[in-house]
């Protein structure tokens, strides 16, 4: 088995204080099997299949970020 890494997505959100971030989500890997089928014709390797299954669907990891206050306040003015 292999692991299959999460990506990470950044969120602006109102709900954080500015310059701040907080995990919204942990983030957690995957999981796949990888099985190679090899074929032999008279002996000799004729051709070769990977085959890819997974198991465990991988998580995003989502970090929510606070708005910076100096975009608040040009939109005020």
């Amino acid at each position: 088995m292999e692991d299959i890494p999460y990506e990470e997505e950044f969120q602006i959100s109102d709900r954080v204080e500015a310059n701040q971030s907080i995990i919204h989500i942990l983030g957690s890997q995957g999981k796949k099997e990888i099985e190679i089928i090899t074929k032999y014709t008279d002996g000799k390797e004729a051709s070769k299949e990977m085959i890819e299954t997974i198991l465990i669907k991988p998580i995003n990891q989502i970090t929510l970020i606070g708005k910076d206050n100096k975009d608040k306040d040009e939109k005020m003015n």
